[in-house]
């Protein structure tokens, strides 16, 4: 008989309860296929038990369930006025029994504590009057192994008053229940790790209701999982009565194959959901199983990055300086506008993916090719003007017709976290203006050393000439009072005395001119006639300015007098033709 099947054993009786004798073929066939059966098969005598329950009803017992519930010395004595009449050899197999006489004698052995409930459920049960009974426990082999077994029992016709004949089948159900609980031991494995898993898992029918959800399904809308099954998907997470378009299940039933989307569920929330088909022995669709991942913190940093990559671009963009991007192989990825600019490139285009630094001749020319590698090593690399080579002087590129650009290089690695070189980034200073206003200041420093020298000079000149007047004067008040020379002789030398007088007063101003132009002249200022005072520099800036200059006057007859100091006057004209001269092409 297969598990499952229950073997019963009954033989009819008379009106007062007493069997019919069997004839002796009859009972060797009874006796053939109960000793030989495959199944379990007890004959047991339970007349001890019944009348120990009579009793029991007859001292007041009225609820026998209730009592043995508290008396469990009772169902054990029950079990100890239980007499076996015979058992098969199924049976000393099953209990793993030498022999009957073994077995007889170890009811209580193989009684494991849920088998002495299915005793005392089956005790209830004949007291009650049923005369059959089932139910699944566990029992003890007389080794000690437990097996689990499927009990029938059935009281003989006839004997319903006594109890005298009992038939008992067991079959042996161990590999079922231990199936049953590996099964749920696996389920129970998988709903744990499942349930551990932080994304969003449901299990659903083709019509989109919810079979098995984890908790992270569930704490998703903020659920218990358990209330998530029997509803369809998009009115528990969109609030919608119809499928969204972006969900993937519709598509999978489609196709039959795995497939991906992303979606927005009403809090702002963003999804990405992947759709897998469940299939039976004949490859149809009976299932479908979801996964949501939450990819909002995601996205937006994705947001997050591209703005902030959009705004280091315009402000790259922006910069005034020439910038270049360079990939590790020397590959241009981005240039500004400034860099197109100052080197004359009309597009990007020209450059991006195009222009390779290992490749230019350029870096070869101005000797940069070390300056290169070492940026490409992860070094930062200033390249001045002054360390570019002489053949190459101050990394010039032709900007516009007789116009030099003159450029300072800084080339800087940009590292990703692992510290590899992820971009070499070089930047052009122009440095034009600032050398052009270096020049300036180097030829300013020689103009003050020559104004200090020419103050020096003029100082001591000074102190010269007013010798040579105060000597004049001098001879003058002598000759008025000499009596001693005629009058022809007398004039001759006040002549050459006026000419002293005048030649001093000329070198007198000269020197004032040379102070004013070492700007060591106290001011004083007084009515100036501006046409008188350019007639008298005109000399000394056809000088400063130098003989390869011409220097012309236009004056204004009717111009009228200012106050100023002349001196400073004088010097403002001499720095605007200093200027000028300066500006000239040569």
């Amino acid at each position: 008989m297969r598990e499952g099947e229950n073997m019963s054993v009954l033989q009819d009786a008379t009106q007062d309860g007493q069997t019919d004798p069997k004839p002796p073929e009859s009972e060797a066939q009874y006796h053939t296929v109960f000793e030989y059966s495959p199944i379990s098969l007890w004959e047991e005598d339970l007349s001890e038990v019944k009348r120990y329950v009579d009793g029991l009803r007859d001292s007041g017992v009225s609820d026998l369930g209730a009592y043995l519930a508290q008396h469990p010395e009772a169902v054990l004595h029950c079990v100890d006025l239980v007499k076996f009449v015979d058992v098969n050899q199924a049976t000393l197999r099953l209990f793993e029994a030498r022999d009957k006489p073994e077995l007889y004698a170890s009811l209580r052995a193989i009684l494991e504590p849920d088998s002495l409930g299915l005793f005392q459920e089956a005790l209830l049960a004949l007291a009650q009057g049923q005369t059959r009974f089932e139910g699944d426990a566990a029992q003890r082999t007389l080794l000690g192994q437990t097996v689990y077994v499927r009990l029938s029992l059935a009281v003989a016709p006839g004997y319903e008053a006594t109890w005298s004949k009992v038939f008992v089948s067991v079959i042996d159900i161990s590999p079922r229940v231990r199936a049953e609980r590996a099964l749920r031991a696996a389920e129970s494995e998988k709903a744990l790790l499942l349930n551990a898993t932080a994304e969003p898992l449901a299990y659903r029918d083709i019509d989109l209701r919810v079979r098995w959800a984890n908790k992270a399904a569930g704490d998703s809308v903020g659920l218990p999982a358990q209330d998530l099954v029997g509803r369809h998907c998009y009115e528990i997470w969109h609030q919608r009565d119809e499928p969204c378009l972006e969900c993937p299940l519709p598509k999978v039933l489609e196709t039959g194959e795995p497939q991906e989307a992303e979606t927005t569920t009403p809090n702002g929330h963003i999804w990405h959901l992947r759709g897998y088909p469940v299939f039976d022995e004949d490859r149809q669709i009976v299932g479908l199983i979801e996964s949501a991942q939450n990819i909002t913190e995601y996205r937006q940093a994705e947001q997050a990055l591209r703005e902030s990559e959009k705004r280091l671009q315009q402000i790259i963009q922006q910069m005034p300086h020439p910038v270049e991007v360079c990939a590790v192989d020397g590959t241009a990825l981005m240039v500004n506008q400034a860099f197109l600019d100052t080197f004359g490139i009309p597009s990007a285009d020209l450059v991006v993916g195009r222009y390779n630094v290992f490749q230019d001749p350029l870096v070869v020319q101005l000797g940069l090719m070390d300056s290169v590698r070492r940026a490409y090593q992860g070094e930062v690399v200033f390249v001045p003007e002054d360390a570019i080579p002489t053949a190459a002087r101050e990394s010039r590129y032709q900007a516009a017709e007789d116009q030099v650009v003159v450029q300072e290089i800084t080339m800087f690695p940009v590292l990703r976290p692992t510290g590899e070189l992820e971009q070499v980034v070089t930047i052009w200073n122009d440095i034009t203006e600032r050398k052009r206003l270096e020049t300036q200041f180097l030829q300013a420093q020689k103009m003050e050393a020559v104004g200090r020298l020419a103050g020096g000079v003029a100082h001591d000149f000074n102190n010269l000439l007013t010798a040579i007047q105060g000597y004049a004067g001098l001879l003058a008040m002598a000759l008025d009072s000499e009596r001693s020379l005629n009058q022809a002789s007398r004039q001759a030398m006040q002549l050459d005395l006026e000419e002293i007088r005048r030649a001093s007063e000329r070198a007198t101003a000269l020197t004032n001119q040379l102070l004013i132009f070492s700007r060591k002249q106290v001011l004083q200022s007084r009515i100036v006639d501006l046409n008188g005072l350019i007639r008298g520099t005109q000399k000394m800036l056809g000088r400063l300015i130098g003989e390869d200059v011409e220097l012309y006057t236009r004056l204004s007859p009717g111009l009228g007098r200012i106050q100023a100091d002349p001196g400073q006057i004088e010097q403002v004209i001499m720095n605007l033709a200093v200027n000028a001269r300066d500006a000239m092409p040569y």
